[in-house]
Parts: structure tokens; sequence; C-alpha cells
């Protein structure tokens, strides 16, 4: 992974500094000696040429594969071939990049998760694994918090899907349920198509069942649960891998499945900020929130920003920065 970040970086540097046009060889120049010096020459030609790079025909050909029938103006919310391969061959000579700004969507989860279900050999493991990492993911981000308890997913009866949601954070005064989601936004829902609110619901109807579940198990004392005071306030929330931001917003909060416990939505990237609130807990910013009326007008993540809170600088993020071995210091301290 740290190699196929690396080689994401070069390429993105050499595209944006010859306008999207370069050759392999002339990347190999001095300024990438940090990471040459840490990836073999031989495995960044191999990950360009696996990874990145097309060609005219192939890029034309994975175009005429998708679903006919869309609407022009819908064209750019459906998938584009340079996401998959942002790099072309063959066209003048030299490489070419029309849109650097997508060798790094690359290397972002979604296009980690989108090059791994385009090959075969293992698209449905990678799927179920995914959302085993991601849900430990969102339980390290909950590590971070200092004022609260964070209890793992718990089993409680005989039959394989007893269990609670993910996590189940412990505040002085909150008792917070939170489901990882690692499903990504379908195309009814990027689109809007008529069976759109079907799909919205599809994606989320299990996750708000979980919390509702769980939440009536702490209320009813059930002998699993029996650490959990039942006169606490209980609070839902799914933490998605990729932002939803219509979902989670006040015009469509409608379309998404009912519950009994208020359930709201954020992304990873939200998470990873809310866990470093600085002046507050996080369970009085996010009751506060829940409770306020700019969630009604504004959807959770911007009422959570207008709250007034200062937030701080991720560990776990800051962590993973420095740990690549041939990162330059000016973009450590960006992550500083």
């Amino acid at each position: 992974m740290r190699e196929y970040v690396g080689v994401a970086l070069m390429l993105w540097t050499a595209a944006r500094g010859n306008a999207g046009i370069f050759n392999f060889d002339g990347m190999l120049q001095a300024n990438f000696q940090p990471v040459a010096e840490g990836i073999p020459v031989e495995t960044i030609r191999r990950i360009i040429n696996g990874q990145f790079i097309t060609t005219k025909d192939d890029a034309v050909r994975r175009q005429r594969q998708l679903p006919a029938g869309l609407l022009r103006d819908l064209r750019r919310f459906n998938f584009n071939p340079l996401e998959s391969r942002p790099v072309i061959d063959g066209v003048i000579g030299p490489l070419v990049v029309p849109v650097p700004g997508l060798l790094v969507r690359k290397v972002s989860p979604a296009g980690i998760y989108y090059s791994a279900m385009d090959n075969p050999t293992f698209k449905t493991k990678f799927s179920t694994e995914l959302g085993y990492v991601f849900e430990a993911y969102v339980g390290r981000q909950l590590g971070l918090l200092t004022d609260a308890t964070v209890h793992k997913e718990i089993p409680y009866g005989h039959r394989k899907g007893d269990k609670s949601v993910d996590w189940i954070v412990e505040f002085e005064d909150l008792t917070l349920l939170i489901e990882a989601k690692s499903r990504r936004s379908t195309e009814p829902v990027r689109l809007a198509t008529p069976n759109a609110v079907q799909a919205l619901n599809k994606l989320f109807e299990k996750g708000f069942g979980q919390i509702d579940n769980t939440a009536r198990l702490i209320k009813e004392q059930h002998p699993s649960f029996r650490q959990f005071p039942k006169d606490r306030p209980i609070l839902g929330l799914i933490v998605t891998a990729e932002p939803f931001y219509m979902a989670a917003g006040p015009d469509y909060r409608q379309f998404l499945p009912t519950s009994a416990t208020p359930v709201e939505l954020c992304s990873a990237y939200d998470l990873e900020r809310l866990v470093t609130v600085e002046d507050d807990t996080l369970g009085n910013l996010y009751a506060e929130v829940m409770g306020g009326t700019d969630i009604h007008e504004l959807g959770f993540y911007q009422a959570m920003q207008r709250s007034g809170r200062s937030f701080g600088r991720n560990k776990i993020l800051q962590d993973a920065w420095r740990i690549l071995p041939w990162i330059d210091r000016k973009y450590q301290t960006l992550s500083d």
C-alpha cells in the first residue's frame, strides 16, 4: 500500500508539472529520489502498468460497456473509465493524464475499493473483508476519545445474527450506538432515478434496525446489556466509508428508514474530525446537535461545524503520514 501511494504521488506531481503530459524516464528525476530510493524502479513500473495505465481503445471499450439510456445530463454522475486507470498510453507518444486529480482519487478509499472490485479473482472476498476492516478502523478512531468508554460488538443470543451494533460508546450522560457501514452509493442514488428512495433505504435499513434493536436490549436490561444504564439517553450514529451528502441533509432525511431511536449519518471523514473536539466532549456535542434546530436546516455535519467548537489534529492520521519512509518533510508538516 505504501508503494501504491508513493507511485500515485509521483504520477500526480509529474502530470501537474507537465500539463498532464510526461514520460516515465523523466519522472525519475532528482526531485523523485526520496520515493525512488524507497521503492525499486521495477516496482514503480509494475504498479503503473498494472494499475494506472490504459490505452485509448481500452478506455473507449470500457465506456461502451456502461448501461445505455442515461440522459446526457446525468453522464457526469456515472462511471468514468479514467477513474479506474487515469493514465493513457499510445495517444501522442508520452503518457497523458487528462485529469490529474483522478490520480489522487485512485489511491483514496473509494479508488482502492473500485480497483479491487474490478478484479474478478477476489472482489467478493474483498468487499466482505473491507467491512471488517472498516469496522475496526471506526473503533480505532473512537479509541481516541478520552472521556468515554468504548465497547465492541456484543453477542447476546444463539443465532448468528444476534449481535449488537458494532460499537457502544458510554459517555457520562449519553449512550451512543454506532454502526459502521462500508457500503458505497449505488447508481440509483447517485442519479436520483425513480427507485432512488428504495435503493437508499436498502443501503441503511439494516443499520437503523441494528441501532433500534440494541437500544431496546439496553432499555429492557437484557442480561448481556445490564452494564449499560437503561435510563440514560440513547442516540445512534451510522458511519459510512464515503460521504452520502444528500442523504444526510435535511431535505432527504424523510427518505431514510424510520426508527424509534434518533439516528444520524456521518462519513469516516466526519468521524475523524468529531473525535478531535477539544473544548467539549463528543457526547455533549452530539446530543446538542441532535437536539438543536440547525440539524433540520443544515444536516448533521454542517450543524456540527456551526456549533462553534474547536477541533485538533487526528493522531491516527498523523501517524499514517509518518510511516511513509520516503515522504518529504514538507508533506509531514502538512499533516502536523
